[in-house]
């Protein structure tokens, strides 16, 4: 029997609720939730840009945010508070889709537009930011957090919401060795999807052959 993805995910959450599990906390009494940041005018590209602007478009299909085409803008009146920091957690709250994002290398001056909000761990030593943001990323808390959608046109989650989701607290090696899995599993699927890529490119080739000949 060949596991699909979906299964082996699954097998993934089944493991993290019968392996390590001590308790369950709020995310509120884990984590400060803050909002994005409004610029109060659209996302893009100024001249003479002194804040970095993190949009969707900088999260790729892995949930993995790479900073190299962020948008700047200038602004002088940003809360210091906003600016991003190591280990933060972006989540979408705005939109169709959840999604979580570990904040890593992120240069000085950096915001999160108001489609986000910021997940600021209290105690990175007890909860790992890529332990949290995998947790956050897995169906069924995102279906769970789904329930308290508001708004027709732009679907959102309020923060309640966070401030109300359990979270899993288990032991910190528990949780580096279901990110490693996590991960392996991660790798097989970017392989599986580079062969299917270029499988689908050696047979087209070979029938574009055929006609042409």
């Amino acid at each position: 029997m060949i596991l699909t993805n979906r299964m082996k995910y699954d097998i993934l959450e089944l493991f993290i609720r019968g392996k390590g599990l001590k308790m369950k906390s709020l995310l509120s009494s884990k984590a400060k939730i803050l909002s994005g940041t409004d610029l109060k005018r659209p996302v893009n590209a100024e001249e003479n840009g002194n804040i970095f602007v993190v949009t969707r478009d900088d999260i790729d299909e892995y949930n993995v945010l790479n900073f190299k085409h962020t948008i700047k803008m200038f602004s002088e009146n940003i809360n210091e508070e906003k600016f991003l920091k190591d280990g933060d957690i972006l989540f979408v709250i705005k939109g169709a889709k959840r999604i979580a994002s570990v904040v890593r290398n992120v240069p000085n001056n950096s915001i999160a537009v108001p489609s986000f909000c910021i997940i600021r761990l209290h105690n990175q030593q007890e909860i790992s930011p890529e332990f949290l943001t995998w947790y956050l990323n897995q169906e069924s808390v995102k279906a769970s957090l789904n329930q308290f959608l508001v708004g027709v046109t732009i679907p959102s989650i309020q923060k309640k919401a966070l401030d109300t989701l359990e979270i899993p607290v288990i032991e910190y090696k528990e949780q580096q060795r279901i990110l490693n899995i996590a991960n392996l599993l991660q790798k097989e699927q970017k392989l599986m999807k580079d062969l299917l890529v270029k499988k689908d490119l050696l047979v087209t080739q070979r029938l574009l052959a055929r006609v042409e000949a």
